[in-house]
């Protein structure tokens, strides 16, 4: 069924590929695109991008452009390797443009409906804060992690071009899925598969940029976000969204193992200890205190979900993580 739905667009998907690649185009007459290596700038051929500096090429397949760097290739794909295996497992694909466009909201026994309401709340949060910053300009926003681009589509409007960003492909369940679900992509969105340690942007590029559920998947959280500063106007704004966070880091530690053992009994799979994702800790949040306004903010959960602290006390049981939308900006 896959297959045949994927075959019933492809004439489709060269409609896309031609209406991106007029956004991409227009993109680097900005300057709004630089080599993610040396940071240089790039010509614009028909079939990508080069770097003539490194002789770097950046092609672009199913209309989104691929800026992974070759020497970042191969850990790229044995994180995907373990990475779609567990999301195929779990069952995140989506395949119809309903499902696509009901994101955050999904009806019926959904089988994350209860992670979904969580995400329902950061967004709404997230949202309520972007239209504080509606000054009758166009926003440049960079949505990084952004997955299948829910949250992109859901923000994105005339006064705000967003810039999708992540390293998954999958037409089912990464940046491909609006090429195969839509009858017609929306133009305030572009899509560029990318690290976020090795963006393709120059400095002050954004008004705002916001991890999508994927800061706790850097090694460093703090170093990133503070690299990730440059690329924000003067009086940009970062947010966190949707990562787990820990007062005790033994507690985060111990999500990991619970989740590799979770992965180990129900699929078979073997997560490795640097592709179990990660955390961040209130004592990480301290350390960027030094250097940069962080406020925490915290979505409407419920009052179940804010008992979860309190009960996990009175049983003895690990820290659960909480989850707070973080606002941080630059205090120089």
């Amino acid at each position: 069924m896959i297959f045949g739905f994927l075959v019933a667009h492809n004439n489709k998907n060269r409609v896309f590929e031609m209406a991106s690649s007029d956004r991409l185009s227009a993109l680097q007459q900005e300057g709004f695109l630089v080599c993610p290596s040396c940071r240089s700038s790039l010509h614009f051929e028909e079939a990508g991008w080069l770097c003539e500096r490194e002789q770097l090429r950046f092609a672009v397949t199913e209309s989104i452009p691929d800026f992974i760097l070759p020497s970042r290739r191969p850990g790229i794909e044995r994180f995907l390797a373990y990475y779609q295996s567990v999301r195929n497992a779990e069952g995140w694909s989506i395949e119809d443009r309903e499902s696509f466009f009901r994101l955050p909201y999904p009806q019926g026994s959904h089988p994350f409906r209860k992670l979904w309401r969580l995400r329902a709340a950061s967004y709404e949060s997230l949202s309520s804060q972007l239209q504080r910053r509606s000054d009758f300009r166009k926003l440049n926003i960079l949505d990084l992690g952004a997955g299948n681009c829910w949250m992109a589509y859901r923000l994105a409007g005339e006064d705000r071009r967003i810039v999708a960003v992540d390293v998954n492909l999958d037409p089912l369940d990464g940046l491909g899925v609006p090429t195969t679900v839509l009858e017609k992509e929306n133009p305030s969105v572009v899509r560029i598969q990318a690290e976020y340690e090795f963006l393709p942007f120059p400095e002050g590029s954004f008004d705002i940029v916001y991890f999508n559920a994927s800061l706790h998947y850097s090694p460093d959280p703090v170093s990133t976000i503070l690299q990730t500063f440059r690329l924000l106007k003067e009086k940009g704004t970062m947010f966190i969204v949707d990562s787990p966070l820990y007062h005790d880091p033994e507690s985060g530690r111990r999500m990991i193992a619970e989740r590799q053992d979770s992965y180990r009994t129900k699929y078979g799979i073997e997560l490795p200890d640097d592709l179990a994702g990660g955390f961040l800790s209130y004592g990480q949040l301290d350390q960027l205190k030094q250097q940069c306004s962080v406020q925490l903010m915290e979505p409407e959960y419920g009052f179940l979900w804010n008992l979860r602290p309190v009960l996990a006390r009175l049983l003895g049981r690990r820290e659960p993580a909480t989850f707070r939308l973080m606002k941080i900006q630059r205090t120089e």
